[in-house]
């Protein structure tokens, strides 16, 4: 039966990437599994931090189990024994191994990687007019404030400006609040000073 091992290293132990796949692949021979010509490699960000590394390196590797008549058995008994000694070895931050019977080949994932590699340096640089119409400057209507803010200045509103005719036009609601504003100022002066 086919099993395949996935095991992460942290970024630190890239130099010896290497010689720690030779360790466990000896460790996977010497439990009676023959290792397959499959393999996958990559380096990722971490999603959260594992013994004090935030990047590491996935490797998967594919091995195969012979079957015999007591196939549960003898096939649970080296898989025991590879785990017991993943466990051991500091270098491996993570390990998993799963039955790969189902699993399409290594291969594809390369693969896979290599064609979204290709996509996202092929793609355009935000062409479309949603990205131009998101980084268009907008400009707002700033009036700058006044260093005293205490100090008492009719609002004119931008209506009264806009108005070429000298009718008288119904109060807006800056001069109502404004007008309440001076009522609140001068009943607080009359407490204050009391």
């Amino acid at each position: 039966m086919r099993y395949e091992i996935l095991y992460l290293l942290p970024e630190s132990k890239t130099a010896d990437c290497e010689t720690i796949g030779k360790v466990i692949e000896t460790h996977i021979t010497e439990c009676g599994a023959t290792l397959l010509k499959d393999s996958w490699e990559d380096r990722r960000k971490l999603a959260y931090p594992i013994k004090n590394s935030t990047k590491g390196i996935f490797v998967a590797k594919r091995f195969e189990i012979s079957k015999d008549e007591d196939a549960l058995e003898k096939e649970i008994e080296p898989i025991q024994e590879i785990t017991k000694r993943l466990r051991l070895m500091t270098d491996v931050l993570r390990f998993l191994i799963v039955s790969a019977e189902n699993l399409p080949p290594l291969k594809e994932f390369s693969a896979r990687k290599e064609e979204e590699r290709l996509k996202h340096s092929q793609a355009p640089r935000h062409t479309d007019d949603k990205h131009a119409k998101r980084t268009e400057k907008k400009s707002f209507n700033t009036t700058p404030i006044s260093s005293d803010p205490f100090s008492k200045k009719e609002v004119v509103s931008e209506t009264k400006k806009e108005a070429s005719s000298p009718e008288k036009t119904p109060p807006t609601k800056e001069k109502v609040v404004d007008k309440d504003t001076k009522a609140i100022d001068e009943k607080l002066n009359e407490i204050l000073n009391m």
